[in-house]
């Protein structure tokens, strides 16, 4: 039997997948519309009610491990150019052609879909579906339904890990082992103060 690989620990990868099927059952389960109460749906809706913090618990995780290897590299000569090829690479590529092939998709077919569709609304095709190159989409830039909502609304989560990798790299590099604790002790206590306006000012861009 393979034994693990040094580094990677198991119990960590198990919590992963809790937090993955926690965040496909509320889905599933949770937004299908409430099920009358006494049944079989309303109980298991009621068990994945909180499922949703799967998202959360999977950002920890990658904070954590992330923040390991930044660290265990951290004097690397390669340290940047080892990081961001290997993220790129990783999630680049597919996320490029996903937004691309939407973009072709509906330029092509467009008045199609919109025929075919329940609500008779054009699909999206402007600044909003742009700005998933640029990973801003969960600033709230665009509100999206029908296909366009289906296609990109999942994407928010990558955009904050995208984001997390850009700066963590950054902050691991240049803040001192002894100072990073009091750095990131910081930026926990300051974020919630950030959150509130940041959220009012997006929901309030309107194209």
């Amino acid at each position: 039997m393979n034994e693990p690989s040094k580094g990677r620990i198991l119990e960590l990868d198990g919590l992963r997948g809790v937090a993955i099927l926690s965040v496909v059952a509320f889905h599933y389960i949770s937004q299908q519309g409430a099920a009358p109460a006494g049944t079989i749906a309303h109980h298991l809706q009621r068990i994945v009610v909180l499922g949703w913090t799967g998202v959360d618990l999977f950002f920890v995780l990658s904070g954590f491990l992330i923040g390991g290897i930044l660290m265990d590299a951290r004097a690397s000569n390669v340290y940047y150019r080892t990081f961001y090829t290997r993220r790129f690479f990783r999630i680049v590529p597919i996320y490029y052609l996903w937004i691309t092939a939407y973009i072709a998709l509906v330029g092509f077919a467009g008045a199609q879909i919109q025929a075919l569709s329940n609500s008779g609304v054009a699909p999206a095709l402007g600044l909003p579906v742009y700005l998933h190159y640029l990973f801003l989409q969960n600033f709230g830039l665009g509100h999206f339904i029908g296909l366009a909502g289906a296609w990109f609304i999942p994407l928010w989560s990558l955009a904050v890990e995208e984001q997390f990798y850009l700066m963590a790299p950054l902050v691991v590099r240049f803040v001192s082992p002894g100072k990073l604790p009091y750095a990131l002790g910081a930026v926990i206590v300051i974020v919630p103060f950030l959150r509130t306006p940041l959220l009012r000012r997006a929901h309030a861009f309107k194209y």
